[in-house]
C-alpha cells in the first residue's frame, strides 16, 4: 500500500508540473490545437503503441534468453505494469515491475532485475545514438548534422551507442555488490551476485540486437512527433534558412533526433517523468528548426499526449489485473 501511496503522490507532483507548463507555455492561444487532424494524430499513437509492443517482446525475449519459459502474456502484463510508475524520479519505480513478475511467474528478483537494467541500457544507448548528431552540432553549430544522414554519421553514431551500452556493462558489474549489501539478507547475498552477474552476461553477449532494438523503438516515438505536427501544420518545412530542401526522410530524422535529445534530457533531470525537462528541450529544438512559438509548443504538447500519457492508463490497468490475479490466487489456494 505504501508502494501505490508514493505512485499516487509522484503521479500527483507530475501532473501539477504538467499543468504548470500549459500555463506557461500559454496553450489557450494556440489555435493550432483546434483544427489538428485526428486521423495523424491516432496514427501517432499508433506508432507509440508499436514503440510498446517492441519493448515488451525485448523484455519476453530476455526473460527467455536468461533459461525462464514463460507465457507471453504474463511477461506482456509484467512489462507493461511498469507503465504505471512512469512518474517515479528517473522512471526508478520501474523496478517494481520485478516483484510484479514474481506475482505472476515467481521468478526472483535476482533474475529479472539485471534484465530491467539490460532494458534500460538498450534504452538510453538507442537514444543516445540518434541524439548524437545533436552533440555535434552544439559543438560546431551547423545545422546539417541536425537532418542528415551520412554514413559516417551514423558509424560514429552506432559506435558511440556501443560504447556507451558497454559503460552501462562495467557500471551495473561494480553496483551489485553494492545493491546486495543494501537490500538482500546476509546469507541470500552470493547467490544473488552470482545469478544477478551471469543474467548481466545477455548484455554483453547480445549488444548488436539490443541496440538495434533501442534505437528502432524510440525512432517509432520519433515517428508519432513527425505526425503531431503534421498533424497541426501540414506540410511543414523545417531550416528555410538552410542551402538545400529538407527532405521527408531528412524532416523525420530531425524530429526523432529532437525527441530522442528532450527523452534524454527527461531523464537526466530525475524530475518525475521528465516533465518541464522535456517539453522544454523539444520546444527549443523545434524553434531551433524555424518553427514558431506556438506551432512547437502545440507539438510538443501533442507528442507528449500521445506517448507518455497513453502509457499510464495502460501501467494502470496491467496492475489492477496482476492484484486481482493475485487475490485470485489466494483464494484458490488451499489453506495451511
Amino acid at each position: 500500500m505504501n508502494k501505490i501511496k508514493l505512485v499516487w503522490k509522484c503521479t500527483a507532483i507530475a501532473i501539477t508540473l504538467y499543468g504548470v507548463w500549459i500555463f506557461n507555455s500559454d496553450l489557450k492561444n494556440i489555435q493550432q490545437i483546434e483544427t489538428f487532424n485526428i486521423n495523424l494524430i491516432l496514427f501517432g499513437i499508433f506508432f507509440a503503441f508499436l514503440n510498446y509492443i517492441l519493448r515488451a517482446l525485448r523484455w519476453h525475449w530476455l526473460l527467455n534468453k536468461s533459461g525462464e519459459n514463460i507465457k507471453i502474456s504474463k511477461s506482456f502484463l509484467s512489462f507493461f505494469s511498469g507503465f504505471f510508475y512512469t512518474f517515479t524520479p528517473g522512471k526508478i519505480g520501474e523496478i517494481a515491475k520485478s516483484l510484479h513478475l514474481y506475482d505472476l511467474t515467481k521468478i526472483p528478483a535476482r533474475k529479472s532485475l539485471p534484465i530491467i537494467w539490460i532494458e534500460r541500457t538498450s534504452d538510453v544507448a538507442g537514444v543516445t545514438m540518434l541524439c548524437f548528431p545533436i552533440f555535434i552540432y552544439m559543438v560546431l553549430k551547423n545545422k546539417q548534422y541536425l537532418y542528415q544522414n551520412s554514413i559516417e554519421l551514423i558509424l560514429i553514431s552506432w559506435i558511440f551507442g556501443v560504447i556507451t551500452m558497454l559503460l552501462l556493462y562495467i557500471i551495473a558489474k561494480s553496483l551489485v555488490n553494492k545493491i546486495a549489501s543494501k537490500s538482500v539478507p546476509k546469507k541470500e547475498r552470493k547467490e544473488f551476485v552470482k545469478t544477478f552477474l551471469e543474467t548481466l552476461k545477455l548484455l554483453k553477449k547480445n549488444i548488436p540486437q539490443l541496440l538495434l532494438w533501442g534505437w528502432f523503438a524510440w525512432v517509432l516515438e520519433g515517428i508519432t512527433c513527425f505526425l503531431c505536427l503534421e498533424a497541426i501544420f501540414p506540410n511543414f518545412s523545417i531550416f528555410q534558412n538552410s542551402n538545400t530542401d529538407v527532405s521527408l526522410i531528412e524532416k523525420i530524422t530531425a524530429l526523432t533526433r529532437f525527441y530522442s535529445t528532450s527523452m534524454l534530457a527527461g531523464a537526466l533531470s530525475f524530475i518525475p517523468g521528465g516533465l518541464g525537462a522535456t517539453e522544454l528541450t523539444l520546444t527549443n529544438l523545434l524553434m531551433l528548426s524555424g518553427f514558431e512559438e506556438e506551432v512547437a509548443n502545440s507539438g510538443t504538447f501533442l507528442t507528449r499526449l500521445t506517448t507518455l500519457w497513453v502509457g499510464f492508463p495502460i501501467g494502470i490497468i496491467s496492475v489492477l489485473k496482476i492484484n486481482n490475479k493475485k487475490r485470485e490466487s489466494r483464494r484458490l489456494s488451499p489453506p495451511r
